[in-house]
């Protein structure tokens, strides 16, 4: 039996990894008012700084699925402010606390901080499995996590 070429086999790693970070599709989220769904969640930002065109949101983070549970996400993540991005079980949200901000991914259907930035100065961008914030570029692996 023979076995596979070094070409065959990186060909095969980088459709595996491909198909892997397929899973990762991070779609932006427009929050309107601070309620709006997202797969089978529907999220509420808590309150908002302004009635009718809020920027912010107070928190905390509530998460109803489609059984009629719902869940509170540590209080620890607001304030909420745009941008947002989520795929099929994972949100990423972006808060503040003077100029510092701090990006959390949420795990949407335990509730749970998945992941959490440490605090950085600058705009957010997120660009195929590379998430920057400020001056500082991460590579988002499979798990849709840095």
């Amino acid at each position: 039996m023979s076995r596979p070429t070094a070409p065959w086999a990186a060909l095969m790693l980088a459709i595996a990894t491909q198909a892997a970070c397929a899973t990762c599709q991070w779609q932006p989220l427009d929050p309107g008012r601070g309620h709006f769904t997202t797969g089978p969640f529907s999220i509420d930002l808590g309150t908002a700084d302004q009635a009718g065109s809020p920027t912010a949101w107070q928190g905390p983070i509530t998460i109803s699925q489609a059984g009629g549970t719902s869940c509170s996400v540590d209080p620890s993540v607001g304030i909420i402010e745009r941008p947002l991005f989520a795929t099929a079980q994972k949100m990423m949200v972006s808060t503040y606390s003077g100029s510092n901000k701090t990006v959390f991914i949420i795990d949407s259907a335990r509730c749970k901080i998945a992941w959490k930035s440490r605090p950085f100065d600058g705009t957010i961008r997120l660009s195929g499995d590379r998430l920057s914030l400020g001056a500082m570029t991460l590579l988002l692996k499979p798990s849709c996590l840095p």
